[in-house]
């Protein structure tokens, strides 16, 4: 029953948010609101069916708009997650287990602590209006990083996410092929007259949709080698590599170095048994697959080797975020300057060195320097606290599989960070709930669906805090 709940809720938000996309009239939209309206008073029992449908439309956020057209305030997301979030709390007191609900470990502590210090920074900012409105932002992923690891925790429902995830991310890439086969974008306003950026159902910029496409890639794998019919291997398989195909054509040339460097990462810290046939393998398969890629893609990321010469544009606006951090620095080393503090005094000419910059806005296109500057560097402290435990959880379960893929996907965000700011990143938050998930996956294995199971000693006894 469970399944076909979640089956019907995905098989419902697709077709009412097509309809709401293509067929642009309010009377057909109000027919399908009597359907979506019985639909819901089903699950309302089930808050974790209601966030899976928060994921779907992650990678497909044009279809979230309320009404065609309408502000981009007017959102889903906007309902979905207080939603979620209220009958959470509701049935947490009804089952008399909110105390259990609400505890706290490293992971949460620490980022409890930097919402609470963030607050100094709001105060601290040149801007407070705008700071104040980023912060709510924050809190509203720092929110769902904690509704989902307390959502999904049980073995069953983070295995429907993990089946969300990974098809969602092929809804999403379907859905922006049409990009390629019509010759536009016509969800992203991030247009290129040399080449089209997939940007999948979303309005979000091609390096974000890049980020996006990280776990379920890692996760259509995982999947891939867990399975034991080869139906299923191969449709695993296809999905990873649709995944991977995604995002080279979003000509993220910073995505493409953080899946290099993040699987250097995941070596060192996992050292896997990997047969020499599977090297041997991926070395042949790069000779034969990088000369046949489109010549744009092979273009873009050679356009990396004139970094410091002037020519990239891009790279040398990067290149100047150090020089105005260095500069902000002096001013907010300790609390920073708060929340957009960076993209507001990018503008000012006191911080500014590119005069032709002088009165732009911009974000730091890096998420270290983008902590410094608007946290300080007691913030950054107090950030690079909540990473290292995170990272010390994945250290803890690198011999179960979940935990091998996520160590791959963190190694990915953490290189990904020097090219992107991403605090307000949905699937960066969604990755760090799903490493808060795992002690839970792992403390009773006889919970757990058999599909989720590793044949492996674990590393940890099962009395382990969560």
């Amino acid at each position: 029953m469970k399944l076909f709940l979640i089956f019907l809720s995905l098989l419902t938000v697709v077709i009412f948010f097509n309809a709401m996309f293509y067929l642009d009239s309010i009377p057909w939209i109000l027919l399908l609101l009597p359907i979506c309206a019985i639909f819901l008073s089903h699950i309302l029992n089930f808050p974790q069916i209601i966030m899976l449908i928060f994921i779907v439309l992650v990678p497909l956020d044009m279809y979230a708009s309320i009404i065609p057209g309408a502000s981009e305030s007017a959102t889903l997301f906007k309902i979905l997650f207080p939603v979620t979030f209220i009958i959470f709390i509701i049935k947490s007191v009804k089952e008399s287990n909110l105390r259990e609900s609400l505890r706290l470990n490293s992971m949460d502590l620490w980022l409890l602590i930097l919402a609470v210090f963030s607050i100094l920074s709001v105060l601290n900012s040149p801007d407070r209006t705008m700071a104040i409105s980023e912060y709510r932002r924050l809190v509203s992923m720092w929110l769902m990083y904690f509704l989902i690891s307390r959502l999904f925790k049980n073995a069953n429902w983070f295995n429907a996410m993990v089946i969300t995830l990974v098809f969602s991310s092929l809804l999403g890439l379907v859905t922006g092929l049409g990009a390629f086969i019509t010759g536009q974008n016509y969800f992203s306003q991030d247009a290129n007259s040399d080449f089209i950026r997939l940007t999948g159902g979303s309005n979000i910029s091609p390096n974000d949709y890049a980020t996006y496409l990280i776990v379920p890639l890692v996760m259509s794998f995982y999947l891939y080698l867990k399975s034991e019919k080869q139906s299923l291997k191969i449709l695993y398989l296809l999905i990873t590599v649709a995944n991977l195909t995604g995002i080279l054509f979003t000509y993220s040339r910073s995505a493409v170095l953080s899946l290099a460097f993040g699987l250097i990462f995941f070596l060192v810290n996992t050292r896997p048994k990997i047969p020499k046939k599977v090297y041997l393998f991926g070395f042949i398969a790069s000779l034969v697959c990088i000369p046949i890629l489109p010549t744009s893609i092979l273009e873009r990321m050679t356009s990396l080797s004139q970094i410091g010469t002037g020519n990239d544009y891009s790279l040398m606006r990067r290149a100047n975020y150090w020089l105005v951090a260095k500069n902000i620095m002096k001013d907010y080393f300790w609390f920073g300057a708060g929340p957009n503090g960076f993209m507001y005094l990018h503008s000012a000419p006191e911080y500014q060195t590119i005069s032709s910059l002088i009165g732009v806005p911009r974000q730091p296109h890096n998420e270290y320097l983008k902590s410094l500057t608007e946290r300080g560097i007691i913030g950054t402290i107090l950030y690079g606290a909540f990473i290292l435990s995170a990272y010390k959880i994945l250290l803890r379960y690198k011999k179960t599989p979940f935990g091998r893929v996520l160590f791959y996907s963190f190694g990915f965000f953490m290189i990904m960070g020097l090219f992107l700011h991403l605090q307000v990143n949905k699937i960066y938050w969604l990755h760090f709930a799903l490493i808060r998930i795992l002690p839970y996956l792992y403390e009773d294995r006889e919970q757990m669906d058999p599909n989720l199971q590793e044949n492996t000693q674990l590393t940890h006894q099962k009395t382990v805090t969560a």
